[in-house]
């Protein structure tokens, strides 16, 4: 569960982000999660780190159609990207945000050492072996709920007998109905099923989990209990 946890927070956070006015703290706080669990966001598309030398670092814009592809180290989790899978449509040439030393836990004594550079622009295509944030999270409900992978179409709705629904993994709805009984004979709120990963042992099949289905604009929910909820 602690990868859809981290999913979780690193969604809240690049919400936040968005709304903000100074971005520089929640963007940190966004890159070190990324970077832990090896995601791929607004904030982490391209990081290049300089080898601990003082010599310089030569970074690639963003549209270079050059084929190399730069290791992400960071936290001890290697990732890779394209250069050119960054680039996207209407985006101004790349410019790089610096993410100070508070972002990994560690200290950084000079630029020329340790610094780390991260690209401003959302990438539009990943390298194929990099996980997005919805795959991430698809992944985790398979692995959390194992009979949910026979309800899933091809598209990424599943099918219940009530009728066919998305699992809204990259949604926020913040309309919560109350709902009369969760999996802990309580009285909870309608969330999306992949928000309340606390009751995922108890939805031990497909029948117990139509016990406490709610549905929420079109997508697949479940009864949570009030104080466990997490968004």
């Amino acid at each position: 569960l602690e990868r859809l946890w981290a999913y979780l927070t690193l969604k809240q956070i690049l919400e936040q982000r968005d709304a903000a006015e100074n971005k520089t703290e929640l963007t940190q706080d966004a890159l070190k999660i990324a970077l832990k669990y090896s995601f791929v966001s607004d904030v982490s598309s391209l990081v290049v780190v300089k080898p601990n030398t003082t010599d310089s670092v030569n970074t690639e814009d963003a549209s270079s159609n050059s084929d190399t592809r730069y290791p992400i180290i960071a936290s001890g989790f290697p990732l890779s990207l394209h250069p050119s899978s960054v680039s996207a449509p209407g985006l101004a040439p790349s410019s790089y945000y610096s993410a100070g030393a508070s972002a990994f836990g560690g200290s950084y004594s000079t630029f020329d050492s340790d610094r780390v550079l991260v690209e401003a622009a959302a990438p539009q295509e990943y390298d194929s072996a990099t996980p997005v944030l919805e795959d991430v999270a698809l992944n985790e409900l398979k692995t959390q709920i194992p009979w949910l992978s026979s309800l899933l179409n091809a598209n990424g709705t599943i099918t219940l007998s009530s009728g066919t629904y998305g699992l809204g993994l990259d949604k926020n709805i913040t309309d919560s109905p109350v709902c009369p009984k969760t999996p802990r004979n309580s009285i909870g709120t309608c969330e999306l099923l992949y928000k309340c990963p606390q009751i995922f042992p108890d939805l031990t099949n497909e029948n117990v989990y139509k016990n406490y289905f709610c549905e929420l604009d079109g997508y697949a929910g479940v009864c949570c209990p009030k104080e466990e909820n997490k968004n």
